[in-house]
Formats: structure tokens, sequence, C-alpha cells
């Protein structure tokens, strides 16, 4: 996400989708060469969950994916929340309220029968 002190989004998998992070800095939306400072608050939006992340250290050079993992840290409030959102996601799904699955044409049917009190 961030790498020679600027903030980056990833590649993603081209059109196909993939982890693709919205990046927030200060309220708003930043675009890849951000320059970022020891302090600041990057909050990262990715798929369903939300990190709030803080600049530890800032490099001039490029790190591998190791190294630069360090000089961020994650809010424990954001670990928490996100944490108590995975519990409540999966236990929605346990209890089959999760995503529903469209009726096919045969259920379709019966749907639309039922509502005009036909059979």
């Amino acid at each position: 996400m961030a790498v020679g002190g600027t903030v980056l989004q990833d590649q993603g998998a081209g059109p196909t989708g993939g982890c693709r992070w919205q990046v927030e800095f200060d309220g708003q939306s930043v675009k890849p060469g951000r320059i970022l400072k020891v302090g600041d608050l990057i909050i990262g939006n990715r798929e369903m969950e939300r990190f709030e992340i803080t600049v530890q250290k800032v490099t001039a050079q490029r790190l591998s994916a190791s190294l630069a993992s360090g000089m961020f840290n994650e809010e424990p409030t954001s670990i928490k929340r996100r944490a108590h959102e995975a519990a409540q996601r999966k236990l929605a799904h346990a209890d089959g309220l999760g995503h529903s699955v469209r009726p096919d044409k045969r259920q379709r049917r019966k749907i639309i029968d039922f509502i005009r009190g036909r059979k």
C-alpha cells in the first residue's frame, strides 16, 4: 500500500477484479503519488474490511514487502473492529442469512402465481 513515502493502490487482477484497496487520507481519496509523513493516519477499505493504519517510518527508497510492512502499524481499535465484523459475518452465513440465491425460472413462476393469486 505504501512504498518509498507514497501511498499506492494494489494493481488487482486486471479486468477480472482482484483485491482492490480504496485509500483515504484525512477523509479524502488520494492518488498513488501522495507523500506520506510519520504519524499520518491512512484509512484503507478492502472489500468488506476497513483498516486504520498509522505510518511509523518513511524511507526514500523502495523496500521489499516484508520490510515495508514494518513501517506501518494498524490501530488496535481497527483490529478489534475487523475481528468483531468478521465474527458477525461468519454467524450470519452460519444462520443462513448470508447472500440469497436468485430464484430459477420455475421458482420465479411460482412466486408470480402466488402474488397474483393463481393456483
